[in-house]
């Protein structure tokens, strides 16, 4: 097989899979909450997919559900032609990077930057009382870290809580690729940074996917980036998937319209 066949055949193969899926909050109850009513998805590897909503619609549920974090009600969730929901959130980890909007959710404040590296690297095998900051792995992490043109590479004994925000969720965007996986879960990175800065995590954010051919889902509420990024856009409604678009489709979206889907 060619190159340009593996790369066409890369962006057929189907990645992830959601079945009939379905989440709901408060069973019992009055205020019953149905956060994802059978909900079928389908990613093919490559995709870079925008997840836009209301609040309450089910974006973060969703995310919520395929990393692990939160068990189904009902339903199957699939990943490379293998059932994945009843898998624990650590087993999928080897799988799924996954960066909040709290930019503190995504590393350890009191370690330092080149420790939270090393504990990115290891996540998903057996731990151990040693970290091993070797002289290699230094160089590694600084050259890694270099790619951002952040100057962090100069700070990798600096802790961790004395960054920024924005440096901060930038380097954890760099360290969910540490192992090597192959689903990036974007919820909301940008939210509590300024727009200078969350203009600058979004453009580092989409040359980590390009570089590293990864699989995305990016759930947001900023209309600008829906319309830039990603090749397919998503929009829910009291759990449900209403709309799903790509290609020139998307493309030719405007501002405008995605304000008449809320309205």
């Amino acid at each position: 097989m060619g190159i340009w066949e593996a790369f066409f055949y890369f962006l057929l193969f189907t990645v992830l899979e959601f079945k009939q899926v379905i989440k709901t909050f408060n069973r019992g109850a009055m205020d019953l909450v149905k956060a994802l009513d059978q909900v079928d998805l389908t990613l093919k590897a490559g995709d870079f997919v925008v997840v836009l909503g209301a609040n309450g619609s089910g974006k973060s549920t969703l995310l919520n559900c395929l990393s692990g974090r939160l068990s189904l009600d009902a339903g199957e969730i699939w990943f490379d032609d293998r059932a994945i929901h009843q898998l624990a959130e650590y087993e999928r980890s080897k799988w799924f990077g996954r960066v909040f909007q709290d930019p503190l959710q995504g590393t350890s404040p009191q370690l330092s930057v080149v420790e939270n590296f090393r504990l990115a690297a290891v996540r998903t095998q057996a731990k151990t009382m040693r970290i091993g900051l070797d002289a290699s792995f230094r160089e590694r992490v600084a050259k890694y870290i270099a790619k951002l043109n952040m100057g962090l590479e100069n700070k990798l004994d600096t802790p961790i809580s004395l960054l920024s925000g924005g440096q901060r969720q930038a380097l954890s965007l760099l360290m969910m690729t540490m192992d090597e996986v192959r689903v990036l879960l974007l919820d909301e990175p940008t939210a509590a940074l300024d727009p200078r800065t969350s203009k600058k995590i979004m453009e580092i954010t989409s040359n980590i996917i390009r570089d590293n051919q990864l699989t995305a889902m990016l759930v947001t509420h900023n209309m600008k980036d829906a319309l830039k990024y990603g090749n397919r856009l998503i929009l829910m409604s009291e759990g449900k998937i209403v709309r799903d678009i790509s290609g020139q489709e998307k493309e030719n979206l405007l501002p405008e319209d995605l304000l008449t889907w809320f309205e």
